[in-house]
Parts: C-alpha cells; structure tokens; sequence
C-alpha cells in the first residue's frame, strides 16, 4: 500500500504496479481499483459501461498519438517511476499531472486497446498481401498440411531462391483442400508453387508448379535401402545424376546466372535420370506387393513429371526444395509435441499469426525481440513492399480526415 512516505520500488515489479501509480495519483478508475468503498467496507456497484462511439475512439487516438508523438515511451516510463520511488501522494500527483500521464491517458489507452484488439488479423493480412503480390517470376515453396488436432496448419514461403522473403501460416478445421483455400492464397496464385508430389497442390491450375527434390532423393534413398549391398540400383543411378544437375546449377549462379550453364553436362545428367526411372517402372512392373506398387508409383512419376522436378534447372528463381517451407512448420510441430495439440481454433489462428509475423521479420533481417518491442509500442514493422498497414499511421491519416470520411 502508498504511504505519506512515499512509493517503495518494490511496487514497480510486482503485478500490482498498475495500481500503485493510479491509487498515488488519486485517479479514478473503478475498473481498475479493488473494488470496495474504504468508508463503507460495502463493494462500489461500477456504473455501466457506456459504449464508444467513432468520436470518441477518434478522441482517444488522437490523444494517445499526441502523446506518443512527444514522449519516448520507454526511458520516459523509466524516468517516471525513478522520480516516482519514494515521494509523497501529493508529489505524486502533480508529476502525473505534469508528465501527461494523467486519468485522460488512461481512459484513451483503454478504448485505442479495445479498437485495435484484432492487430494480429491486421498482420496476418499484411503477410498475406505480400504472398499474394507474387506473379510468375518469382518461386514460391508450399508445404502441406501438417493435422494439428483440432486443427490442421500449413505454411506457405514466397520469394526469389536464396532467401524466401515472407511466410504465411494459416489453420483449418478440416485438411487438405478445404484447408488451403481457407488460407486464401493458392486459390489465386498464379506464380511457381514449389512442392512436394501431395495431390492437392495439382488442383490449383492456375499456377506453375515445380517438384521438391529433398522429397524425390529421400524417396529414392528408401528404394536404395531394400537393394542388398553392392547389386547396382536404378535408383542409386537417378540420385546421382540430380546432384550433379544441382551443382551445375549451383556453379552457374555463382558465375552470374544460368547463362553460365553446361548445357551439354545438364543434357547427360537428364538422359541418366530418365533412363534409371525407366528402368526402374520396367523392373517393378509386376507390381506384386505392396512396396514394389510404390516403387513403381515413384519411377511412374518421375517419368511423367521430369519437366517440374528439373524446373530449377531452367529458371534460377526457382529452388531445388521447399525446405524454406518446411522449416517454418518446425515451430508448429515442436509446438504439437509439447503440448500434444491446440485446443482452440482461435488460439491456433493466433500461434499461426505471430509465427507468421516473426518469420517474415527474421527474413528481413529485423530481429524477433526488436519486431515484437515495436509492436508493443503501436508502430508495427511491416515489409516494405505492403502500403501503409503501420497501425498508428494508419491513425493519423484517419483523425486528420473528416468523420464522414472517416465513417467511409
């Protein structure tokens, strides 16, 4: 409890710091205070809350945004309760007086809190604005749906190779297609999806799409695993010849792009390929049981679909994986071994959101710490390709309109 004496600093580190500050002010604020009446030991009945209006919320943004505007948040707050440690009520309430943290703030911080309640679905938004700005020209990398009980969850990494530039986390009660159209991405995608062979991802036809290769040579390793040791496998033959076409690849890029590439080693390492799938739908033609019907399954579509598997040897903005993809599920998964499940969908639609805002801010090169410090503070980062979503610039355009422009 606030004394004559003064404030200890221990009232600034435990969960009753927002009360100490209000009671040695003498401000009034009933939703905050315990309620009960000291003279009449007799709750204090709060009047009803009154609903906001537009002006009022218009009111509170623009007091809040004076004061930000003049104030440094945080060595301002540190600075306050440096003075405030250890002086009297009556001190204390011409400081909050003269410092501007007055009972005004307070109320115009509550009803801003209330009107921008849904900042994660404005940065979900942000994120998939940015996704959905991809055209053909740059590839992107999909990954499937990973069941997250009760929800399933899927990831989707747009940019250039060598560094995808933003993520999209998304859930859904039901997996597969219901799941990616709720996202909201694919179903008017129209750049390179980069994935692995999942049936769904074909019915979206409106884009290009373009095989993972991480996928196809665990695929193949599998195969080599069951061949008894020494005896030659046409599948050994087809891993070999795509990592010498992503070297090849990879030393073109580095000498300035796929100008630079052998074409005549591409087309040898092309020719071995085909020719091990070949062999390898002739051998397990019989398909008699049921690992000779997947090995033939695998042999099949790498013959029919060699063109999208060898896509990244054609257009150098296309990656040889969708590894980038993979790795933003990682979270989702360790998230799902910990505590077995999400119980909420909007618990799980939050999870995606931040994950989704953090990731893109990682491959921007801003830091975890500082994006979430920012965002705290009202003046969210968002990439530099998404117009003008900053929530408090977004503020002062709206209060420096008109209320009928503003109401529309």
């Amino acid at each position: 409890m606030a004394t004559e004496a003064g404030l200890s600093g221990r009232h600034w580190t435990d969960r009753r710091a927002l009360h100490q500050p209000l009671r040695a002010a003498s401000l009034s604020a009933p939703r905050i205070r315990n309620k009960l009446d000291p003279q009449s030991a007799k709750p204090v009945v709060p009047s009803p809350t009154t609903p906001h209006t537009d002006e009022d919320a218009l009111e509170a943004f623009r007091r809040l945004d004076l004061f930000l505007a003049s104030n440094v948040l945080t060595p301002t707050l540190a600075a306050l309760e440096a003075k405030l440690n250890g002086i009297s009520k009556a001190a204390a309430a011409d400081l909050g007086q003269t410092t501007g943290f007055d009972e005004d703030l307070v109320d115009a911080a509550l009803v801003v809190r209330e009107r921008v309640g849904m900042l994660d679905t404005l940065i979900h938004a942000g994120v998939i604005t940015q996704v959905l700005s991809s055209r053909r020209g740059k590839a992107t990398t999909a990954r499937a749906s990973a069941d997250c009980s009760p929800t399933s969850s899927g990831c989707l990494s747009t940019g250039p190779i060598g560094g995808a530039r933003s993520s999209s986390l998304a859930c859904c009660r039901s997996p597969g297609r219901a799941a990616m159209d709720a996202a909201g991405v694919l179903p008017t995608f129209t750049g390179v999806a980069v994935h692995d062979a999942w049936a769904p991802y074909d019915t979206y036809t409106d884009a290009t799409h373009a095989l993972c290769n991480a996928h196809l040579l665990r695929e193949l390793q599998q195969v080599i695993d069951t061949i008894p040791e020494g005896e030659w496998c046409w599948a050994e033959q087809a891993a070999d010849a795509l990592q010498q076409m992503k070297a090849l690849v990879e030393t073109a890029i580095e000498a300035g792009g796929l100008k630079h590439l052998d074409q005549v080693a591409l087309a040898e390492h092309a020719r071995q390929l085909r020719s091990a799938a070949a062999i390898g739908k002739h051998d397990t033609r019989p398909r008699t049981g049921k690992l000779m019907k997947k090995h033939h399954a695998l042999a099949t579509r790498m013959l029919d679909r060699q063109d999208d598997y060898l896509r990244f040897t054609r257009d150098e903005l296309v990656p040889f994986d969708n590894n980038a993809a993979e790795r933003e599920v990682r979270m989702i998964k360790l998230r799902q071994k910990v505590s077995d499940c999400l119980r909420t969908l909007a618990g799980a639609e939050q999870f995606c959101a931040i994950r989704s805002y953090l990731a893109t801010a990682r491959k921007h090169g801003v830091n975890f710490f500082d994006a979430l410090a920012e965002l705290a503070e009202g003046y969210p980062w968002l990439p530099e390709t998404i117009p003008a979503l900053a929530l408090l610039s977004g503020t002062r355009e709206l209060v420096g309109n008109s209320p009928q422009a503003s109401a529309a």
